[in-house]
Parts: C-alpha cells; structure tokens; sequence
C-alpha cells in the first residue's frame, strides 16, 4: 500500500519518510484511503507555502518537507472547494513526462466560492495549527524504525 523512502537531497537538517504510492500501484487500483485537503502556510509571516491533499498530517509533513521546513508551517484543514481553471488552456492531463514544470494547466486558476471565504482575512474560520507536532512524530517514528 503505502511505501517509503528516504530523501537523501533533503534540503533541511533532518531526514523526512515520503509516502507515496508507485505508478503501477496508483493506476492498478481505486483509491480506498481517506483523504483530506490542507492549505499550509508559513507562521512566521502567513505566506503561501501550498494547497496540499493527504491522508494525515504527519503524511502532510513529507509533502510540505519537499518545498520547505514544515516546523515552520502552519496547516488547516479545507473544507470542499477547489481550484477551477477559468480560461481555455492548452494543458492536457495527463501532462507529458517532464513537461509539468512547463504548465500544468492550473496556471490562473481561481479559487472556488467557499475556499475564497475561507482564505479572506474578514471572512475565514480556518484553525491554523503548527506542523511541528507532527513533524516530531514523524522523526520519533523513523527513529523506532531504523
């Protein structure tokens, strides 16, 4: 189901697990597992570090560890929205292999209704919460597996 490795390039002081599931498994069989999307920012200053799917937050402190130190992040929760393409775009799913940092057909997307009232200052009820605690699970895990 899920596998490991070890990202050995890490760009932080600390070795993080990455769960994912291989191509051939991805394809071979419907997604039974449960999961939840996560908007995450910096706490420091509340910049945008990304929109994030995951079945935990320990599972989501991989996926954030690849763009930035997720002890510094802060994650919520979101509720059912998305993200919509308003414009005619060439992008095709699935995208050509290497091409995704070309376009990935999400360029100008805009937020739908709900998600935009929970990301706007006046109007969100977002519980932040800090990615450190489960960022120290994570470590605590991989140190009682090796």
């Amino acid at each position: 189901m899920w596998r490991t490795r070890s990202e050995s390039n890490s760009k932080h002081a600390h070795d993080l697990v990455i769960f994912h599931l291989s191509p051939r498994e991805n394809a071979s069989r419907s997604v039974s597992l449960s999961l939840k999307a996560y908007f995450v920012r910096k706490a420091a200053d509340h910049e945008v570090v990304g929109l994030f799917v995951s079945p935990s937050a320990t599972a989501l402190v991989a996926l954030v560890d690849e763009h930035c130190d997720p002890t510094s992040c802060e994650y919520a929760a979101a509720v059912p929205g998305g993200l919509v393409v308003p414009a005619v775009t060439k992008a095709k799913w699935p995208m050509k292999a290497g091409k995704s940092s070309v376009s990935t057909g999400l360029e100008g997307a805009v937020l739908t209704q709900a998600w935009e009232d929970d990301l706007d200052a006046e109007t969100t009820y977002l519980e932040w919460k800090s990615l450190k605690p489960a960022s120290e699970r994570l470590l605590r895990k991989l140190k009682r597996s090796h």
